[in-house]
């Protein structure tokens, strides 16, 4: 994709904060590591202090030839038991 200049410059710029400013979302009740705090706020406020998250709905599996729905029977036990690798002695 071909820019002019100035649009180059000004699409860089939408993302520089001036001299002073913070991110705001690496600090205070945003941060990851302020989990109670912003629990507190919830509850505070008289939402709920912990939202359930949203989960996509499961979907069938399909073929990716003919579109088909896919039925599980059974699952194949592996081979021979699952271990790790030897560790090579220097």
């Amino acid at each position: 994709m071909a820019l002019h200049p100035h649009e180059f410059i000004r699409r860089w710029l939408i993302h520089v904060l001036p001299k002073g400013f913070a991110r705001v979302r690496h600090y205070g009740f945003m941060s990851a590591a302020a989990t109670r705090t912003l629990q507190a706020i919830r509850l505070h406020l008289g939402a709920d202090p912990k939202p359930e998250p949203v989960l996509p709905e499961p979907r069938p599996h399909t073929c990716p030839c003919c579109g088909g729905t896919l039925t599980f029977l059974r699952e194949i036990a592996p081979i021979r038991p699952l271990r790790a690798p030897p560790r090579k002695t220097a």
